[in-house]
């Protein structure tokens, strides 16, 4: 291949870049939580409980609908 070429990472673009600030999510969320005196630790009990009703959910069915088993 001759020239230059230019690769465009869509997944930082679209994914992990915040559109209104231009700056990487993980970026974002270090600046409001630190504006809104959201702790580390506020977080991670926040994930878990998350983590632990999404499970709860799947287990109950709720999510049947809109997943599928992939057979080998």
């Amino acid at each position: 291949m001759y020239g230059e070429a230019t690769v465009f990472d869509s997944i930082k673009s679209d994914g992990l870049t915040d559109a209104r600030n231009q700056i990487l999510m993980g970026s974002c969320t270090e600046k409001v939580c630190s504006e809104m005196g959201i702790t580390r630790e506020a977080q991670d009990e926040y994930a878990i409980e998350s983590y632990n009703r999404a499970r709860a959910a799947q287990e109950a069915g709720y999510f049947d609908w809109e997943t599928t088993e992939i057979i080998q």
